[in-house]
């Protein structure tokens, strides 16, 4: 699945220097499905990936970077669809 549009669109940037420099890009398409990354969290937590604390008013999440990188890579290679899919934690594998 592709969530950028079909057309190129260009901007200008000016960097540090001053220098004008033309970007062409696509944008995301909004009318795509949505994907909801934040499905990852209570896997996480599930998983011992990431612990939420709090501060003040602040919550604050810790995550173990490493492991969430291959949890992820992992939960996504087999299950390519699985953003685009309502949660269901009960099918998914287990981490180290």
């Amino acid at each position: 699945m592709n969530h950028l549009q079909r057309d190129i669109t260009e901007s200008h940037i000016v960097d540090y220097s001053g220098k004008d420099i033309l970007l062409k890009n696509r944008l995301h398409d909004w009318y795509k499905p949505l994907t909801d990354f934040n499905k990852f969290e209570e896997l996480f937590l599930l998983h011992g990936i990431m612990k939420k604390i709090k501060i003040g008013n602040s919550i604050i999440r810790l995550i173990k970077a490493k492991d969430m990188l291959e949890f992820s890579v992992e939960l996504l290679l087999k299950d390519p669809y699985f953003l685009l899919r309502d949660m269901d934690t009960s099918n998914h594998f287990t981490h180290n």
